[in-house]
């Protein structure tokens, strides 16, 4: 993967369309948090491709499914 700072989460929410990933909803600019797709700890890279926009509370009840 690459290091956070080299992750242009301007891109993951233009790519996500202002919506979370998980529940299809319109996520805010400040209220956003980035999940992983695969999840780091099923060996998901750390990647753009692998992120996307999410709801904390969703990001929080997905875990790492």
């Amino acid at each position: 993967g690459v290091p956070w700072d080299v992750i242009d989460l301007r891109r993951v929410y233009a790519a996500g369309n202002g919506k979370c990933g998980i529940c299809h909803q319109p996520v805010g600019l400040r209220e956003f948090t980035i999940d992983h797709i695969t999840p780091l700890s099923k060996g998901g890279p750390h990647l753009e491709w692998n992120l996307q926009l999410a709801h904390r509370r969703c990001n929080s009840a997905k875990g790492n499914k």
